[in-house]
Formats: C-alpha cells, sequence, structure tokens
C-alpha cells in the first residue's frame, strides 16, 4: 500500500513538474537578435486594405501553419556586412470549415526572428516555436492579403555565423503562417 502511494505521488509530482515546464518554456522571448538585420519590401506598394470576412474560424486557432507562403530557399551565403534578398510571394490560401469555403485572408504583418534549427514539430507548431524566437533588426511590414502580394526579404550579416532565419506573417484575424531559411554569414 506505502509502495502505491509513493508511487503515486511521484506520478504526480512528474506531471506537476511537465505542467510547469511547459507555461515557463512556452513564454515568448522576443528580445532583439543582433547577427542580423532584416528589411521588408512589397512590390507594388499601391495595395488597398481590404476587410477580413471574420465569419469563418480558421483551423488549429493560431497554432497551426496556414502556409499562405513559401520561401523556396534551402540556404543562402551572404559576407559579412552585405546584403542578399530573397523573393516570396503571399497568397490567400482556401480552408474548409463547417461545409464553408473560406480563405486566409485580411491584413499581415511580417516580422524576421532568428530560432534553432527547424525540426517536424517546431516548423508545426506555433506554441512550440514563438518561446525559441529573437526578433531581428529592422522594421516589420504591414501588408493588406487581397490576392497575390509579391515580397522581397533584404537580409544583412552583421556578425559571422550560421543562422536560421524565419519569416512570420501575423494575420489581424490571429492566423500566422511562417517559413524559415539557412543563412551564413562570413
Amino acid at each position: 500500500m506505502l509502495k502505491n502511494r509513493v508511487g503515486l505521488y511521484f506520478v504526480f509530482f512528474i506531471l506537476i513538474f511537465i505542467l510547469w515546464a511547459s507555461f515557463t518554456f512556452t513564454r515568448q522571448d522576443f528580445s532583439t537578435a543582433k547577427p542580423l538585420q532584416v528589411e521588408f519590401l512589397v512590390k507594388p506598394e499601391n495595395q488597398t486594405q481590404t476587410v477580413a470576412n471574420h465569419t469563418c474560424i480558421f483551423p488549429g486557432f493560431g497554432e497551426r501553419n496556414a502556409r499562405v507562403f513559401s520561401i523556396g530557399q534551402n540556404g543562402l551565403n551572404i559576407s559579412l556586412n552585405k546584403s542578399a534578398c530573397v523573393d516570396f510571394s503571399l497568397n490567400p490560401r482556401e480552408y474548409h470549415t463547417n461545409n464553408r469555403i473560406c480563405e486566409y485572408d485580411g491584413s499581415v504583418k511580417l516580422y524576421a526572428y532568428l530560432a534553432p534549427r527547424p525540426s517536424k514539430s517546431l516548423i508545426n507548431h506555433w506554441s512550440l516555436l514563438s518561446s525559441k524566437l529573437k526578433l531581428c533588426i529592422g522594421k516589420s511590414k504591414s501588408i493588406p492579403l487581397n490576392g497575390t502580394i509579391n515580397v522581397t526579404a533584404c537580409i544583412k550579416g552583421l556578425e559571422k555565423g550560421e543562422y536560421y532565419v524565419y519569416i512570420i506573417a501575423f494575420s489581424q484575424q490571429g492566423w500566422k503562417s511562417w517559413d524559415w531559411l539557412k543563412l551564413r554569414v562570413g
């Protein structure tokens, strides 16, 4: 009987520790990372603001990657204090909910972050990724997502090293989309 209680207390202690650790390590650390500077350019600049369709509830409630863009490059090498630009397109994407066809749309704000090497769980779940992000130096860019929008991210290497740059689009509605790029500065 005593062994069962000790075992039960041990399991209870482990569960409490896991809960505490998950809350402690999922806090968002948006401190600024100094090794890179990122600027976003939108082509064309004359986009109009759209009103988002708020009648649909998107899947995952912001936890899943909406995948409205893909950087499409695996690695990039740049010299110290030099810039390189990466082009990608933001595309409103359809999803189905409650027998309705909806779109990831509305206005988004683009940011660049540094984070560890991607893993399957890290790149698919926001709660795991968000705790590891460090904001890059540079300005965010607000973009109305009404049709395909071509974007250029210009990255300047300020310190030598190997980095994983995550471009993240935060929408007004709460969904998020992200992709990453391996970058070597040297």
